[in-house]
């Protein structure tokens, strides 16, 4: 039976449960703030982290092995910091695979919620860092990584501490910081890489890792990037993780191993092993999507590791198998990738393997795949040839395929690269006396075996050799050789050839030239001769090689009808030269006959006979040649040798001087040809025969081209033309007027005025005797080629000539220049605007027609050179004159004249508010609104913006404004640049505009707005449209009709039918009709306008076309009109006074229908809100809906998870539920609360508590809050498996969201409502029980009841409750204080009713279910007390404890116990009247020990009530210990009385703490309770197991000692006697039942040995011990040894020095245990052993105390006492064995003394040897036992000795006997002989430190390896070695002596021996330095 002192002790023996404790105030969450968190349930998180658990099992079965640890029922009670270390182990290897699972899944909010309740229930931030830590790090850029963070404890020498900068702020972790830590930081990258492999190993699809991945690979390549200098380490924490990747099969991580290995190889070289092991893994290719990116990386591998140029065998075998290989290879080298640095160690490598490997052919088939396919760079055929004739070994024979391969690379080579083939040859083959090339050469003549190659390769090497005469020489032997090569070497004839034609050298060249046209046609395609003979034509112009150029060009077929010939021999009919002229002459007979173009000269110059006579004639007739002008510029722009100076000449005067048709795409080329020309220009005048000869452009010539062009051009008055307009004439004129502005303005040098004469003759040419109006017009233009620069040099050019103008030439004239200039004001630069400002001052006094304009303007220059936006401003303000002047301006607008201008003209009138102006504008406005360009949209948008109040007042519905409206409003087309027309418009309608309108405007413009809005594509209509709306003052009447026209709407199908029906279903066709759409808009408009006149009009018709919709048998279709319908009427509601409007417009039975028939929740929404505010003022029409609405409500809104819902409800909720309360019954209310609880299980989580929180509060908490909690018990018991206690949970959250006055006042009603339940069904009568008891089984009634009691005791003890009444103050306390004693009242009713049920039904099978209420019942009261302050529950326990049911008395008890010993702190505020009023009726409840009989439960309350007054003496009696001395007699007479044994504990417990409390006022006490206490202690010594009673007593006894230990001493030597006793009965501290008794006893006996004074003690040790002894309990002294040992190591030097007589005596007593025990025949050997080192134990720690002169009398009169005792006793193996312990302790100090024993020792060393008989003792055990003692001490002495101890006498009287030990057979002498005699023969030698007598010592030694017994001499010879290793080299002085003895043995007849002096003599060896072979 279980008890509160057995449980009181059992928390004594688990420290433990203090660490449980925790702060309730806050606590570590990632979903709550920490102090909200501290207020949740446990119950609360664990389903909170189960329904995560939940969601991510859907997403991932693999979650379910995570049910039944992390997520079970069990874990609810699991706390890590009580496990063993081996159940914390297995959980983190849980929570880690958990981890692995959970990270794809990190940012779902189940994955939050389950985390939550592993944070809450398994402290993961805390025990489980790491692991959250990486799982987390992959989301360092989201909040939630931001939380988790911060509950984690982060301390100063934590790996993590870089992080703990992010906590505190809140801040997100940067790449930056990020990557600056994985580049500092090794061991980072190693922890990140081991959690990224362990997470692949435990997913089963290692492809949800993206993210992971992703991270993983950014951080690595982070902090390659970041590190300064990337080491070893980084690397190699790097690539265990990236070769994994490289061989993984999943692409994403394969992916990152690439892109990491990419960037470390591009920062660290690495060693070749690595590359090889890098490059194994990258050619063995696992994900096939991922070859590309592979093969790149291998390309930046060769790249980046420049010493790295070979491939292993095995990645050559891996790539051999990639068929796709080569083709990849040139996919990538197509796209512009350096394949090259991959393809050479692929080939070199694969030639180097294909030349070795005999049984494979991986390096052949690779090679002859990658030679098949790709295009090889010239670097690589020389690394092949390298690799072939390097590899290749002469003095080797290879297989025959070998050969034949490597033959078959060479001619591939030689067929697919015959120039590298013929370089690469050359190099090998030419002489040489480099020792590699000749080789070189050798291998490769081997490998071709072929002579004609042979012969090539040196006629090759010719043909390039670097002497010009080898060169000359070969091209020669060419020629001669052409028939026979130019069928085999056709290629590289091809080559050669053109490679001399381009020869620097002349006599080469010439040479190449003699080839006659025929063979070079044979040779090279006649297009491509055609292009090299031209190029070299340039090249060579006017050299003596130009005539044979010419000669074999003309003669190509098709020369003489290609300009491109033709261009490049026009120059030599201008002969400048005699090669030239020789060329003209050529010509004239050759060419121009035959060239359609020029024939016209033929016969004008045939008869010419100098180069004068040529260029004359040539120039002359220069207009007669006609040339095809497209043809021509088609071969100037493609033509290779546009950039050649006399190209660009002669292009120039073919088109410009010739009869060549004109083509304004003529100018660009001229004109780009000079400005792109690199070469100087050349002024002079010379003629065009000079010119051509020269290699400058003839400047002067060049402008004569251009004027020519000019003159082509087709006049046009380019002062009003428009330069907007695309075109080439347009570009042709720009082109030129900026090439000659420019060059005109260029700095003063000669140039420029060869450019200004050209200028005037185009200005003469183009601008009319318009100069001015031309110039500013190019200036005002939109030209994208028209730069500022040249406009300014236009504007400067302008202001000059106006500077020479007198009077204008016209009306006209006058009109362009002003407006030109007022444009210009217009400028956004503002040197523009000044200049033309100069411009208006000098023609101010020359106009006529504008005076006034320009005066006003020139009036605001200030203003107009600071903004051009101010020019409309000046002339917005003007008078009449000034009007005149700018409808003179506008009326340019009808004319012929630039866009631009125009457009300038409407911009500067944009101020100028007059109606005929500026209808005159739009006038002209609707004739270019159709044009699309940017011009136009200008003109438009300054129309629009210039509409004013003024232009609206002014508009009628047939005026040219309204058609203006109409026009823009229909033209909604926007681009990415402009907005549309409609919707600038829009945007300039206001409030005060359009009450500018008037009605009729009005009413056609809101319909046009309306139209345009429903039938417009463009997306910004709608809300320009809205805008309007919202900003207007608009009358409802004016939509109204819209609104009709929507109600009345019929399909256009019935529309042409006859029918009589008197209602027809509305079918969906009617949803396209335009007055359902424009109604559809005009919803839209005004659901939310705030200001409309006549609204009640709106409501009607509203609810009409709602019941329309509501008609459709398609619902889905109309939602969103129904939704528009149900926010206006709502949004009218608002605005109105409803209260004036006629209840029946609000037709309430719609709305409800919108709610059952639509699926949509944002109808539900809509038509919920309107319930609510119509609920308001009309509530009767809601209530008949009532259950209607919150049905609906229940099966849909409350599941809906979104914010806007819920406001709904709570508005709902608001509105309805005071009116339900205050007009229907009680039945009503429970209806409704009935649908919640329905549903609360799918009300989403998060929003359950503000929902119902808001539902109760409005139902009135304190009157129905209990009818929520029934009914929530009801669904609980009726759904009870498949949600668990989650209703519970919920319900009693809800009820704690309440005051602690509503709790308890719902308490009181639940255990009301309890107690008017029948016991049983059976039982029931008719009545109102919420709790439908008759319809439901006996069962369910039991559980509903159970429930109800469980739920009111948990509500009462939950925490949240306890911290509320916690806060509340003194009056809020005793406002609750009637609550308290009602509830108490029912409470204890409500047991005392359960208490005889439970009696009743005792024999029945109820009986368990009634017991567990009653035990519930209990906890309800627990529950309340708990509750209660200090007084009060003082007070109510104190009422308890008087209670006839033993149950309660026992209950009050024990609570009154928990209190006092868990939270003492609870009373500190009470009275000490109020505590110690408690004690009186604890004593008369303990007094009950008295009556004759206690049964069980009497027993268990007079123990708890002495656990109380001992909780309640340490509460109280330390202040005032008088109250309480009585107490003691009380407790005193208590434990002398023959009571009960668990009595008897609990009252000696009680005793202890009166003891530990009263101190002096206990000691009169003591004679009465002492003897009790020694009493138990001697009963108990009989029981197996320590008992209750004796753990009580010792634990009593403890507390004595601590407070009474001087005032004990006459009980001390019983009390150590029973101690001792007791002691010895029970040792084993690790047995769990005795254990803690050990354990005390120990502190008690040390307590003994350091609280009682010595000369106390020492009698009582004294006189215990006799007793003892005499009564034959020797077990019993070694703790009684111990007491007296504990008290010695207390003594100071002056109590030694008092105490040793009685010491000496004592120990002399005690040591004679021995000797007197052998009287005695039934004490064994081991227990006088063991009783005697007990006493030398207890003698040593004396012997520590005292100083030498103490301890030397003492061990004299020990040694006396001893030795020189009558007759051979057992004391001198007492005085051994002390001499042994003593020595151990003292060792070098112990020396001191030992000559006093010597010579004894010798001769009782002689007596115990078995050659001297007899022996000391007769018994062998005794005579062994003096001998290890007597050998044991000497071998301390031996070892210890740094006093020169062992002189000559001491060796004299010890060598013989100890060395004589060697041969003692006595007992187990070879275990002895090799423990104890060879270390103190060792320890001897050592000590004696004398050759001579080591001499000696040796000798005897010696002697003993020639004993007849093999044993003796093994022993011997192994003590020798001993000794020799002891002195090392100091043992060579007795080496002599040894060598014949160890000869002996080296021949002994025992094997053994034999082998074991080898051995000996391999060690003396190694000891002494030296060989000793020589010696045998």
């Amino acid at each position: 039976m279980s008890t509160s002192l057995a449980e009181q002790l059992q928390r004594l023996a688990v420290p433990q449960t203090a660490a449980l404790r925790r702060s309730d105030k806050k606590r570590a969450s990632i979903l709550f703030d920490v102090k909200e968190a501290a207020g949740i349930s446990k119950e609360t998180l664990f389903q909170i982290g189960c329904d995560g658990f939940e969601e991510l099992k859907s997403k991932n079965p693999v979650f379910a092995t995570f049910e039944h640890s992390l997520f079970h029922l069990v874990g609810k009670q699991f706390e890590r910091a009580v496990q063993t270390a081996e159940a914390n182990q297995k959980l983190d290897k849980t929570l880690k695979s958990f981890f692995y699972q959970l990270s794809p899944y990190f940012l779902m909010t189940a994955a939050h919620k389950a985390l939550e309740w592993l944070v809450y229930r398994y402290h993961i931030h805390n025990y489980n860092k790491d692991d959250l830590i990486l799982l987390i790090l992959p989301y360092h850029d989201t909040n939630i990584f931001v939380r988790v963070l911060q509950i984690i404890e982060i301390n100063d020498n934590d790996k993590w501490l870089w992080l703990q900068p992010l906590q505190k702020p809140g801040v997100h972790l940067s790449k930056h910081v990020l990557y600056n830590h994985a580049g500092s930081n090794p061991g980072f990258i190693q922890l990140l890489s081991d959690y990224v492999l362990g997470a692949i190993k435990e997913h089963e699809k290692p492809s949800y890792l993206t993210v992971l991945f992703n991270f993983y690979c950014a951080t690595f390549t982070g902090a390659v990037e970041k590190s300064i200098n990337l080491n070893d380490t980084h690397v190699v924490q790097m690539l265990p993780s990236i070769i994994k990747g490289l061989k993984s099969e999943i692409p994403d991580f394969c992916a990152s191993a690439y892109i990491i290995l990419s960037k470390i190889l591009t920062k660290v070289t690495l060693s070749k092993k690595v590359l090889d092991l890098l490059i194994e893994k990258l050619t063995d290719m696992n994900v096939s999507m991922l070859n590309t990116e592979a093969l790149l990386v291998m390309i930046v591998l060769y790249q980046s590791q420049e010493n790295y140029k070979t491939m292993p065998d095995t990645a050559v075998k891996n790539l051999a198998e990639k068929k796709w290989l080569p083709n990849l290879l040139r996919e990538l080298g197509n796209t512009g990738c350096l394949i090259s640095t991959v393809l050479l160690p692929m080939l070199g490598s694969g030639i180097k393997t294909g030349i070795m490997e005999v049984s494979t052919d991986h390096g052949k088939t690779l090679v002859s795949n990658l030679l098949g396919a790709l295009k090889l760079e010239e670097e690589i055929i020389h690394e092949i040839f390298e690799v072939i004739t390097t590899s290749y070994k002469l003095k080797m024979s290879y297989p025959e395929k070998t050969t034949i391969w490597l033959k078959s690379v060479v001619e591939t080579i030689e067929h697919q690269y015959p120039l590298s083939f013929d370089k690469e040859v050359g190099r090998i083959m030419k002489n040489s006396t480099d020792k590699q090339l000749q080789y070189q050469r050798k291998v490769f003549e081997r490998i071709i075996e072929n002579v004609n190659m042979k012969d090539q390769v040196n006629f090759f090497e010719k043909l390039y050799h670097p002497q010009d005469d080898i060169r000359k020489n070969a091209m020669k032997n060419i020629i001669k050789r052409y028939t026979s090569l130019k069928d085999r070497e056709q290629d590289l004839l091809k080559t050669v050839l053109i490679d001399r034609l381009n020869d620097d050298n002349d006599e080469v060249f010439k040479e190449t030239l003699k080839i006659t046209l025929k063979s070079l046609v044979n040779i090279l395609d006649m297009q491509e001769l055609k292009e090299i003979l031209v190029k070299l034509l340039y090249k060579h112009k006017f050299d003596k090689f130009s005539f044979q150029i010419i000669e074999k060009l003309v003669q190509i077929d098709g020369a003489h009808d290609d300009y491109e010939v033709l261009i490049a021999i026009f120059p030599y009919i201008m002969p400048c030269n005699e090669v030239a002229f020789r060329s003209a002459n050529f010509l004239v007979q050759e060419f121009i006959p035959k060239c359609e173009p020029l024939k016209v000269l033929l016969n004008l110059i045939k008869n010419c006979t100098s180069q004068s006579d040529f260029n004359t004639t040539v120039l002359k007739n220069l207009k007669k040649i006609k040339l095809d002008h497209n043809l021509l510029m088609d071969t100037v722009t493609k033509s290779p040798n546009a950039d050649d100076t006399t190209f660009k000449f002669t292009v120039a005067i073919l088109l410009s001087k010739t009869s060549t048709d004109f083509s304004a795409k003529m100018v660009p080329i001229v004109i780009d040809n000079l400005k792109t020309s690199s070469v100087k220009f050349e002024r002079g005048d010379k003629g065009f025969d000079y010119l051509l000869a020269i290699k400058r452009l003839p400047l002067a010539g060049y402008l004569n081209c251009i004027d020519d062009l000019i003159k082509k051009c087709p006049k046009q008055a380019l002062h009003i033309y428009d330069f907007y307009q695309d075109g080439d004439f347009t570009n042709a004129c720009i082109s030129m007027f900026n090439f000659l502005l420019e060059g005109a303005f260029a700095p003063k040098t000669s140039h420029a005025e060869i450019y200004a004469k050209s200028l005037n003759i185009f200005l003469k040419y183009f601008a009319l005797n318009n100069e001015v109006e031309f110039l500013l017009n190019y200036v005002t233009c939109d030209n994208r080629q028209a730069t500022l620069g040249n406009k300014l040099r236009s504007l400067k050019s302008a202001h000059a000539l106006l500077q020479t103008k007198k009077s204008f030439v016209s009306v006209t004239s006058e009109s362009y220049i002003v407006s030109y200039l007022l444009v210009c004001l217009h400028s956004e630069h503002q040197i523009i605007r000044n200049i033309s400002l100069q411009c208006l001052s000098r023609i101010v006094n020359l106009t006529k027609y504008y005076k006034q304009l320009v005066l006003m303007v020139l009036d605001r220059t200030e203003d107009i050179l600071q903004d051009g936006e101010q020019l409309p401003y000046a002339i917005g303000c003007g008078d009449e004159e000034m009007l005149t002047n700018v409808l003179n301006l506008v009326a340019l607008l009808n004319e012929n004249v630039p866009i631009y201008l125009k457009s300038g003209i409407v911009a500067a009138c944009g101020r100028i508010d007059n109606l005929e102006l500026y209808k005159t504008i739009l006038e002209y406005t609707m004739t270019i609104a159709t044009t699309k360009n940017t011009q136009t949209r200008k003109i438009v948008t300054d129309c629009i913006e210039q509409f004013t109040t003024l232009m609206a007042k002014s508009t009628t519905v047939s005026s040219v404004l309204w058609i203006f409206i109409t026009a823009m409003l229909k033209d909604d087309q926007s681009s990415l640049e402009t907005i549309s027309p409609a919707i600038m418009l829009l945007n300039k309608i206001d409030k005060q505009m359009f009450s500018a309108f008037t009605p009729a405007v009005q009413m056609k413009l809101l319909d046009l707005i309306i139209e345009m809005t429903t039938n417009s594509t463009n997306p910004e209509m709608l809300p320009a449209a809205t805008k309007v709306f919202k900003h207007i003052d608009l009358d409802a009447l004016a939509i109204l009709d819209l609104l009709h026209n929507m109600r009345d709407v019929v399909s256009p199908k019935l529309q042409t039918k006859m029918r009589r029906r008197i209602s027809v279903v509305p079918t969906l066709d009617i949803l396209d009709t335009s007055e359902w759409r424009k109604a559809t808009t005009v919803l839209e408009f005004i659901q939310d306008k705030k200001k409309m006149r006549n609204i009640d009009k709106l409501i009607p018709v509203l609810f009409d076309i709602l019941k329309k919709c509501l008609d459709f048998d398609e619902q889905a279709s109309v939602e969103y009109p129904k939704q528009l319908v149900l926010s206006s009427i709502l949004h009218y509601c608002d605005k109105i006074d409803p209260t004036i409007l006629p209840q029946n417009i609000f037709n309430m039975e719609l709305v409800v229908q919108c709610i059952r028939a639509s699926p949509n929740p944002q109808t539900h929404h809509h038509a919920l809100l309107l319930l609510a505010k119509v609920a308001s003022f009309i509530p009767n029409q809601v209530l008949l809906h009532i259950m209607a609405i919150f049905t609906f409500m229940g099966s849909s809104v409350l599941r809906h998870d979104d914010a806007y819902s819920f406001q709904i409800i709570a508005k709902i909720i608001d509105t309805i539920i005071p009116i339900l309360v205050k007009e229907r019954s009680k039945n009503d209310i429970v209806s409704v609360l009935r649908v919640f609880v329905d549903v609360i299980l799918d009300v989403p989580e998060h929003r359950r508590m503000p929902l119902y929180s808001q539902l109760l509060e409005q139902i009135g908490p304190k009157e129905n809050l209990y009818i929520f909690a029934l009914l929530i018990f009801e669904a609980h018991v009726f759904n009870k498996t498949k949600e668990g206690t989650k209703r519970l949970d919920i319900a009693k959250s809800l009820c704690l969201e309440f005051s602690p006055e509503v709790i308890i006042l719902t308490s009181i009603q639940l255990i009301d409502f309890v107690k008017s339940l029948p016991v049983d069904k059976e039982d029931y009568k008719e009545g109102d029980f919420l709790f439908d008891v008759k319809n439901n089984t006996p069962k369910q009634f039991r559980h509903f009841k159970y429930t109800l009691v469980l739920f009111a005791s948990n509500l009462l003890a939950s925490k949240e409750l306890v911290n509320q009444v916690a806060k509340l103050s003194d009056d809020e306390n005793e406002h609750l204080e009637e609550h308290y004693k009602k509830l108490i009242v029912n409470i204890l009713t409500y047991i005392q009713s359960t208490s005889k049920v439970a009696e009743n039904n005792a024999n029945t099978p109820q009986a368990q279910y009634w017991k567990v209420m009653l035990h519930h019942t209990y906890d309800l009261l627990d529950s309340l007390n708990a509750l209660l302050t200090a007084q009060m529950f003082l007070l109510v326990v104190k009422g308890l404890m008087t209670h006839q049911l033993n149950t309660v008395k026992r209950r009050a008890l024990e609570l009154l116990n928990s209190k006092l010993q868990v939270n003492p702190e609870f009373f500190s505020d009470c009275e000490q009247r109020d505590l110690y009023a408690m004690i009186p009726p604890l004593i008369l409840i303990i007094k009950e020990v008295e009556k004759d009989s206690l049964d069980s439960d009497e027993e268990v309350i007079i123990q708890t009530a002495l656990l109380s007054l001992k909780l309640f003496v340490r509460l109280l009696a330390a202040e005032n210990p008088e109250k309480f001395v009585q107490i003691l007699y009380f407790i005193t007479e208590l434990i002398k009385s023959n009571i009960d044994a668990n009595i008897l504990a609990s009252a000696i417990l009680c005793l202890a703490e009166l003891c530990t409390h009263l101190r002096s006022h206990s000691i009169s006490s003591l004679p009465k309770f002492m003897p009790a206490i020694i009493k138990v202690l001697k009963t108990q010594s009989k029981e197996e197991y320590p008992t209750l009673l004796l753990l009580s007593s010792v634990t009593t006894l403890q507390k004595i000692l601590d407070v009474l230990s001087l005032f004990i001493s006459p009980y001390l030597e019983k009390l150590l006697c029973e101690i001792c006793n007791l002691t010895s009965k029970w040792q084993d501290a690790d047995d769990s039942k005795t254990g803690p008794f050990v354990t005390k006893m120990k502190n008690i006996r040390e307590k003994l040995g350091s609280s009682i004074p010595s000369r106390v003690l020492i009698p009582s040790v004294d006189a215990s011990y006799k007793i003892l002894n005499t009564k034959a309990k020797y077990n019993s002294i070694g703790p009684l040894m111990e007491i007296l040992s504990e008290s010695l190591t207390h003594l100071k030097g002056a109590e030694i020095q008092q105490d040793l007589p009685e010491l000496t005596t004592f120990f002399l007593y005690a040591l004679e245990f021995r000797a007197t025990a052998k009287s005695s025949e039934t004490i064994k050997d081991d227990v006088i052993k063991q009783v005697e080192t007990c006493v030398i134990k207890a003698v040593t720690n004396l012997v520590l105390k005292l100083s030498e002169s103490s301890f030397r009398p003492f061990y004299y009169k020990l040694y006396d006492w001893a030795i020189r005792s009558e007759g051979k006793n057992e004391k001198i193996i007492t005085f051994y064995s002390f001499s042994y312990g003593v020595a151990n302790s003292l060792k070098g100090l112990f020396v001191l003394f030992a000559g006093h024993f010597i010579n004894n020792a010798a001769t009782v060393l002689e007596s115990c040897n078995t050659k001297n008989q007899p022996l000391y003792f007769e018994e062998e055990h005794k005579n062994i036992e003096l001998l290890e003692n007597i050998l044991k001490t000497l071998n301390l002495v031996f070892m210890y000795d740094s006093h020169k101890f062992v002189n000559k006498e001491r060796f004299d009287i010890l060598m013989q006997p100890v060395v004589d030990q060697l041969d003692n057979t006595l007992g187990n002498y070879e275990a002895r002989v090799r423990d104890i005699v060879i270390p103190t023969v060792v320890n001897f030698t050592v000590a004696t430190g004398d050759d001579s007598l080591w001499k000696q010592l040796n000798y005897q030694i010696l002697l003993k390896m020639r004993d007849g017994n093999p044993k003796i001499r093994m022993l011997a010879l192994e003590c020798l070695r001993d000794v020799c290793k002891k002195v090392g080299e100091d043992f060579l002085p007795l080496l002599p002596e040894t060598i014949p003895f160890l000869a002996e043995l080296l021949e002994d007849e025992e094997e053994d021996i034999e082998k074991a002096c080898q051995k000996t003599i391999q060690e003396l060896e190694k000891v002494l330095g030296e060989p000793l072979g020589k010696y045998f």
